[in-house]
């Protein structure tokens, strides 16, 4: 669990006036618990300079890709020989392009991270993800991401600040988190907890309030992934269900298919409402929790 927080700390350390609290925890998390990031475009420049700097403070190599309907295999096959890759305009990648995503992302041996952004689908020249291709996506984000700080600056200065990593982080150490984070204590009411959830995204309830198709076997293993990562980063060495409704949420945000896209979130706070919490594990409770 110390590798965790330590983990996290360097994280905050680096960044914490350059991108918004939530954002961090979210890539963090990515990182702790192996998994990539989908965040929506803002057309922001500062975007490349940022996941460049995590490849400085991970001592690793990083890779861009403007994504087009022409982009190539071997272009895509190229970028994934790096440690992190920013794959930009996600949903303008055709579909037989989506596939070699789809496989790349499943099996690159040497990849710690993907950031990939996307337009909404209303935009012109954009193709849907696929469910399976959803999955390949451990959280999801929307604005903001940059810190006020870091914008208030770049507002003064007229310029993009400079991101400059001081201590870069050894590398055993995120190897040592990501094991703590899998050795994270979940007992039998959690997971029955977490299947139940996702069980309920397909239930009847589920359809009357919008849901049009349910979350993958995927994503139940995501959650409580993600659920062990923010227990570490709370300070324990077991999952809780405030844990698991957190996860929850950042989880199923970019997964499930509904009927009016702008009440996600309210679906979900919905689904967790009618799916009972274990009542015999500290820690319950029925409110909404964050990251």
């Amino acid at each position: 669990m110390k590798s965790i927080q330590e983990f996290y700390q360097k994280i905050d350390a680096q960044f914490t006036k350059i991108i918004t609290r939530e954002f961090c925890r979210k890539v963090a998390l990515g990182l702790l618990c192996r998994g990539n990031l989908l965040v929506e475009d803002t057309h922001d420049i500062a975007e490349s300079k940022f996941l460049k700097a995590i490849a400085d403070l991970l001592n690793t190599t990083y890779a861009e890709v403007q994504l087009t309907p022409e982009t190539t295999d071997a272009v895509l096959e190229k970028a994934f020989s790096h440690g992190l890759v920013l794959l930009k305009d996600i949903t303008r990648c055709s579909p037989q392009g989506q596939v070699t995503l789809y496989e790349l992302l499943k099996n690159a041996p040497n990849l710690r991270m993907v950031i990939a952004t996307h337009k909404p689908l209303s935009s012109p020249g954009t193709y849907p993800l696929f469910s399976a291709q959803l999955d390949n996506f451990l959280l999801s984000h929307t604005p903001p991401y940059l810190h006020d700080s870091f914008v208030t600056e770049w507002l003064e200065t007229k310029r993009l600040p400079s991101i400059v990593i001081s201590q870069p982080i050894e590398p055993p150490l995120l190897g040592q988190a990501q094991k703590a984070v899998l050795d994270q204590y979940s007992n039998h009411e959690i997971k029955s907890y977490v299947i139940d959830i996702v069980k309920n995204t397909h239930a009847p309830e589920a359809k009357k309030i919008g849901v049009a198709m349910g979350a993958s076997v995927k994503s139940a293993i995501d959650i409580l992934r993600v659920a062990q990562g923010r227990a570490g980063l709370q300070g324990r060495e077991y999952v809780i269900p405030d844990d698991i409704q957190a996860a929850t949420t950042a989880v199923l945000s970019h997964r499930l298919s509904v009927q009016r896209p702008h009440e996600i979130g309210l679906c979900i706070e919905q689904i967790l409402g009618f799916t009972p919490v274990p009542g015999a594990v500290i820690g319950s409770t029925q409110k909404q929790v964050n990251l």
